[in-house]
């Protein structure tokens, strides 16, 4: 079976923890031995402690969870099939993200693909989950061009949501503590120079402006 199969019938994985068989009815001998799921997260660099503690613990969970349970219930085969994980270091880099989801499509074949961490390793690496025809969960990829990405690539989807809707929240929060006299209208901001930083910053200092606060002082840091 290709992956592209595979990966159309595993398109709710993520969400649902089940996989909806076709409805011919096939042996039980005839189901695979494994599932495959891969992914590629930063176990080194400035972004391991992101994934560390937000993304590679849920999917370690859930693994686990499911496996002890005799795996995935496929239902086309009427039978669990344990998981079996491939994972690979990015090292917090967006080639070396590129290169390892590259490998886990066409060396390691694996049936899904789990996304990366972070809004520019989610972008670096959207072109392949694209090409290939793997569905990506972004669950941790913020950015106010989600709309126009998505029409790129129809099967991305960014479950943050945008920049400008935390950025907007926040300020609507602080116009109100300005109205009642809790603040005064000065904004110190300081963004981390990466996909997420570069994004939120520039909603932010929309917002800032839009609710009439003074930004005093706007400073990046490198990642």
């Amino acid at each position: 079976m290709t992956v592209r199969k595979w990966t159309s019938k595993l398109a709710t994985l993520a969400l649902s923890l089940s996989v909806v068989g076709a409805a011919a009815p096939a042996l039980a001998d005839e189901a695979p031995e494994s599932i495959v799921i891969g992914y590629a997260l930063a176990k080194t660099g400035p972004n391991a402690p992101g994934a560390s503690t937000t993304q590679r613990p849920n999917y370690e969970m859930w693994v686990e969870e499911v496996n002890k349970k005799g795996g995935l219930m496929l239902s086309k085969y009427g039978k669990r099939v344990p998981i079996e994980v491939i994972e690979y270091d990015d090292r917090s880099s967006t080639e070396e993200a590129v290169r390892a989801v590259e490998r886990l499509i066409t060396q390691d074949e694996v049936d899904l693909l789990l996304p990366p961490w972070g809004t520019a390793t989610n972008l670096a690496v959207a072109p392949l989950f694209d090409k290939h025809g793997y569905p990506q969960l972004g669950t941790t990829n913020l950015t106010d061009k989600a709309d126009q990405f998505a029409k790129r690539w129809p099967d991305h989807y960014f479950l943050l949501g945008s920049a400008s809707m935390y950025a907007n929240g926040l300020f609507d929060t602080l116009a109100d503590a300005l109205k009642d006299g809790k603040i005064n209208n000065k904004i110190a901001m300081i963004s981390v120079a990466d996909g997420f930083g570069v994004d939120s910053a520039s909603a932010a200092r929309k917002a800032a402006q839009a609710k009439g606060f003074e930004l005093v002082m706007d400073k990046t840091y490198p990642v």
